[in-house]
């Protein structure tokens, strides 16, 4: 399951594009992954259900090597590693579907002073800077409420355009994988309705997200 939320503002005048990319890029890329490891998900339960009354301390008192154990670690190991790259693989293939639409629908900042527009005053030629879809001689505004700020952002980075978060949810029995880009919350709550936060950062803040553009 994945949900993404767009951007508001000039600057992200086409996150509602870059978030239905979020979506369909972290149900593939989620999918693939737990296609990839069923196996190991499947060895892990098998190793569980086998060995439920061992515990750690019991092995540790015992001063012998639990060769299971041993096994579940390294698959452990192995899937936390692998997980590790998802986030990467949604960002890079994200950052694909973004540019091949920029380059099928490019969009330009453009400047009404610098046009052959010389009926208007200094004032509204000012409130034209902004977004323009460019087909041939024909410049058609999307925006013209960009900022200077946002407009510099935006030269830099193209991306921004489709800014978006993304919250992904996998599941494969009874395991769960979770990938948060951006703001927002993703929340367990267990069979005695206790909460748990699975990420927590300050650094999460409005307008100052870790999101994909």
């Amino acid at each position: 399951v994945a949900i993404s939320d767009g951007h508001g503002g000039a600057p992200y005048s086409r996150s509602a594009y870059g978030s239905a990319f979020a979506v369909d890029v972290a149900e593939k890329e989620m999918k693939e992954f737990l296609l990839q490891h069923q196996r190991l998900l499947d060895e892990l339960d098998s190793i569980d259900k086998q060995h439920r009354g061992d515990s750690i301390e019991a092995i540790l008192k015992a001063g012998v090597k639990n060769e299971f154990q041993l096994i579940k670690n390294d698959i452990l190991v192995k899937l936390d590693a692998d997980f590790a790259l998802l986030k990467d693989k949604i960002w890079s293939e994200w950052k694909k579907r973004v540019d091949a639409d920029l380059t099928e629908k490019p969009i330009t900042l453009i400047n009404a002073s610098m046009s052959t527009i010389d009926s208007m005053s200094p004032a509204e030629e000012k409130s034209l800077i902004g977004y323009g879809l460019v087909e041939g001689d024909c410049v058609t505004f999307i925006n013209t409420d960009i900022k200077e700020a946002g407009a510099t952002a935006v030269r830099k980075n193209p991306r921004q355009l489709y800014g978006a978060t993304l919250i992904c949810v996998g599941n494969y029995k009874h395991h769960y994988f979770v990938v948060q880009m951006g703001d927002g919350n993703i929340v367990v709550i267990d069979k005695n309705d206790l909460l748990l936060n699975l990420f927590e950062d300050d650094g999460l803040l409005a307008n100052e997200t870790y999101s994909l553009c």
